[in-house]
């Protein structure tokens, strides 16, 4: 009995704890050449990215799992970095990025990933992201969606199915603005 208890007690003391994971903020090689190979304007143009907030490129957000598995942890997702560094790299493949381009203004208008973890590592990844755009007088917005779950196929890493995740949405957003400008 008393070693249910203490099992218990441990239980509870450790589902609360914060939640450290190494997360890359490069989009996957796989991506980037596909959008290579997908996108193709000449001349390329060259184009400065403007975030609103500015503050959105260093978003990390702090939160539980949404499934029962590790929903008391307290996880550092960033977010920002995450999205911001890749949604860069995919523009890069078709554009040249600098500061003496046009500029086109990228606003967050909501940015979520909610993620479950499995028995290792993360199993599923839902993310949302609502931008609005302006570039050369132009307006749109557009609310781009991914939902990943990890069958076994990717690599170990514990966060690689939110960072597939966030790899379709940068390649979407890419498309999007290609489409676009």
């Amino acid at each position: 009995m008393k070693k249910i208890i203490l099992m218990s007690i441990l239980g509870f003391i450790l589902a609360g704890c914060s939640v450290h994971h190494q997360f890359n903020e490069r989009l996957s090689y796989q991506v980037v050449k596909q959008l290579k190979s997908e996108i193709d304007i000449n001349p390329r143009p060259s184009i400065n990215i403007i975030w609103m907030p500015e503050s959105f490129t260093q978003r990390i957000d702090i939160q539980g799992a949404s499934g029962f598995v590790g929903g008391g942890t307290r996880t550092r997702i960033p977010i920002g970095l995450g999205l911001s560094s890749r949604i860069e790299e995919a523009i890069s493949t078709y554009a040249n990025l600098n500061n003496n381009g046009d500029s086109l203004v990228i606003t967050v208008n909501e940015a979520k990933t909610k993620f479950t973890y499995g028995f290792t590592n993360m199993d599923s990844a839902d993310v949302l992201l609502n931008l609005t755009f302006k570039f050369n007088g132009r307006e749109w917005s557009k609310v781009f969606t991914s939902k990943q779950s990890d069958d076994g196929v990717r690599d170990a890493s514990v966060t690689s199915v939110i960072e597939y995740a966030w790899d379709v949405i940068a390649s979407d957003v890419a498309k999007n603005i290609a489409d676009n400008i």
